[in-house]
């Protein structure tokens, strides 16, 4: 007998029989039910990772452009202007962290605020380049904490399947196939009993007639 099919520790016994068919069909039902979510999870870890994927293209190019438009800014504005200008700006925008459930799974809900308007320049304090840039990588911070939630979520989400995987293999290749064989050999002693005993039945009644025959 192979080591996932040996049998369970438990009494010989017609109510165990019973309890072990009761809890063989608790354990299968759970076992689906387990199937079904680590369908569910696997499904949503696919479509995280294609959104990841995406935002970090994103957000690739948006650096490139980013660092494109930040050279015309120097060229023109020169280091001086550029880091008196970046001094005087006001925080404008903050990062709040919160979490959301995706299946039982606590993850992280990243979302960026403004917390005072955007600050404004006239053409005369800046030029349109720096504007650009300001635009872009406030947009830029916002994918980044967009990906910085998928990511984290990926990873939460990846340890759950991988603990729900060991939990449908631990049903379906030992659990399962032990409460089954323990069932299996149980039937078959308590066949083989009533064989017996029937044997035995008719052996005795056949000497109980012989012996009244004489």
């Amino acid at each position: 007998m192979s080591t996932h099919s040996k049998i369970l520790r438990v009494r010989y016994t017609k109510i165990e029989l019973i309890r072990l068919k009761r809890r063989l069909i608790v354990a299968k039902k759970i076992h689906r039910i387990l199937r079904e979510r680590l369908t569910i999870l696997i499904s949503e870890l696919y479509s995280m990772l294609r959104e990841a994927i995406e935002y970090r293209t994103r957000i690739n190019n948006s650096l490139k452009e980013i660092y494109q438009s930040l050279v015309k800014v120097y060229t023109n504005m020169g280091d001086y202007e550029i880091d008196i200008l970046t001094k005087a700006i006001p925080q404008y925008i903050k990062l709040y962290v919160a979490t959301k459930n995706i299946m039982g799974i606590i993850t992280p809900l990243l979302e960026l605020r403004r917390v005072k308007s955007k600050p404004t320049y006239t053409l005369s304090e800046t030029c349109i380049p720096l504007q650009d840039v300001a635009v872009k990588v406030e947009k830029l911070l916002e994918d980044i904490a967009t990906l910085a939630e998928l990511e984290k979520s990926i990873n939460l989400l990846s340890y759950e399947i991988i603990r729900t995987k060991r939990r449908v293999n631990a049903l379906e290749h030992i659990l399962i196939p032990r409460i089954e064989a323990t069932i299996r050999f149980l039937t078959m002693m308590f066949e083989e009993r009533e064989r017996e005993e029937k044997a035995r039945l008719k052996h005795v009644k056949t000497v109980l007639t012989e012996r009244r025959g004489r």
